[in-house]
């Protein structure tokens, strides 16, 4: 709530989230996340001047499918600017650095 009342033009705009085992997944807009492959961290396209990663602490990944590699991928195209934790997860907010 810390990082929506700071930020809330962020939240008009869809969040990236990777898909559980790769797979493809098929959701409906008030869902408003772009499904990311593993694979694809480092050319995962930042359009707006902000981005904001969530890690999720539990239910923890099945083996073999931590995210945390890729997730620092795409935490190194930008500067840590604020966050938030739970007891479960946290959440940090970026702002996208110039393109090399």
């Amino acid at each position: 709530d810390l990082l929506r009342w700071y930020y809330p033009d962020f939240f008009r705009r869809p969040v990236a989230a990777f898909n559980l085992h790769d797979r493809t997944i098929i959701y409906d807009e008030a869902n408003r996340s772009h499904r990311v492959l593993r694979a694809e961290a480092g050319s995962v396209a930042l359009t707006g001047k902000m981005f904001l990663l969530v890690w999720q602490y539990h239910p923890e990944a099945p083996a073999g499918e931590d995210v945390a590699d890729a997730l620092s991928v795409i935490a190194r195209k930008g500067r840590l600017v604020d966050s938030a934790e739970g007891r479960w997860w946290r959440v940090e907010l970026y702002e996208r650095l110039p393109q090399e």
